[in-house]
């Protein structure tokens, strides 16, 4: 992932030459090396990857943490709530590095890096939606996505842009003290 990253920020400048033969290799190499999983899961006619543990469907792993076959099953049960909201409010993350990557003022570089961390995010949303645990995994794609666009945001940035990304990060505190079903300690 990261060479198909290099190769995607080098190659938007015209300064640089065509890749040469090394280069071409080395992002075959790079494709190969995320296309063999799911390759070799077809091959093998294997799903072991994907068998669902007893963990994939509980939201949380704390005594109170809901439980549901899906997370639809789960929205259907309980409705509008607070712990769904709060699932999915930090998914305004991928909302705003979405419109920064279709952006045309957005530099190439910065739109390039944050294509390739909705990737894995997109996956883990996926597989979010069939299991219920798995929003944990969307979780962590959400704050690796964060980094980045805190880091590709120019200095010379207007004021709301630069408070856009810690307001996700007060977001993903609020979402982790929702989720949590506990109260905090007296005197905190």
């Amino acid at each position: 992932m990261g060479e198909l990253l290099a190769q995607a920020t080098i190659r938007p400048s015209p300064a640089i030459p065509r890749p040469g033969r090394r280069a071409l290799a080395s992002l075959a190499f790079a494709a190969a090396a995320i296309a063999a999983l799911p390759i070799a899961m077809s091959l093998a006619d294997s799903r072991a990857f994907l068998a669902a543990d007893m963990e994939f469907f509980r939201l949380t792993n704390l005594p109170a943490g809901d439980v549901a076959a899906s997370f639809g099953a789960w929205a259907a049960r309980d409705g509008s709530n607070p712990r769904l909201w709060a699932t999915l409010l930090p998914l305004v993350i991928l909302v705003a590095a979405a419109w920064r990557m279709v952006r045309g003022k957005a530099d190439p570089a910065a739109r390039a890096a944050l294509a390739f961390t909705a990737g894995p995010l997109l996956v883990a949303l996926a597989f979010a939606c069939q299991w219920l645990g798995a929003w944990s995994m969307v979780d962590c794609a959400l704050l690796v996505m964060l980094a980045t666009a805190v880091a590709a945001t120019p200095v010379d940035a207007p004021r709301w842009q630069r408070w856009l990304w810690p307001g996700a990060v007060a977001l993903g505190a609020i979402r982790a003290r929702c989720c949590s079903g506990r109260k905090p300690p007296a005197g905190s």
